[in-house]
């Protein structure tokens, strides 16, 4: 997929995925985390079936919001079950959380997800 931003609306709720942040992140998680080159990390993010697959709805778009980049990074790098093949890779890195943070705010994000109830008005980060 080559968007910047994928917005999907149900009755109830709007989401805006900030998709070319979030494949950036993943690169650069894996570069940092899975001690990969960056050029490799393009590739492997270029290649990875999720993200090959359509994204359109909100389902879609919470499928990814449900687990935070490093999982995603570590599960195109090494694949399903990495935490068993990579066990050093089953928790999240101590300085994950600080990157993770100061890459969003490179992007002036919280999060790579905006959810916005159409009940309420009230705005949730995932």
């Amino acid at each position: 997929m080559d968007k910047d931003i994928i917005v999907a609306e149900d009755e109830d709720v709007k989401i805006i995925f900030h998709f070319k942040v979030f494949c950036k992140l993943l690169k650069e998680c894996m570069s940092i985390y899975g001690n990969t080159t960056i050029e490799n990390a393009q590739q492997l993010v270029k290649n990875f079936h999720p993200l090959q697959q359509p994204i359109s709805t909100t389902d879609d778009i919470v499928f990814f919001s449900h687990e935070n980049i490093y999982h995603w990074a570590m599960l195109a790098l090494y694949g399903e079950t990495y935490w068993l093949i990579h066990p050093e890779c089953e928790k999240l890195p101590d300085s994950y959380e600080k990157w993770v943070e100061n890459a969003l705010s490179r992007h002036s994000l919280d999060d790579c997800y905006e959810f916005m109830s159409k009940n309420n008005n009230v705005t949730n980060k995932a």
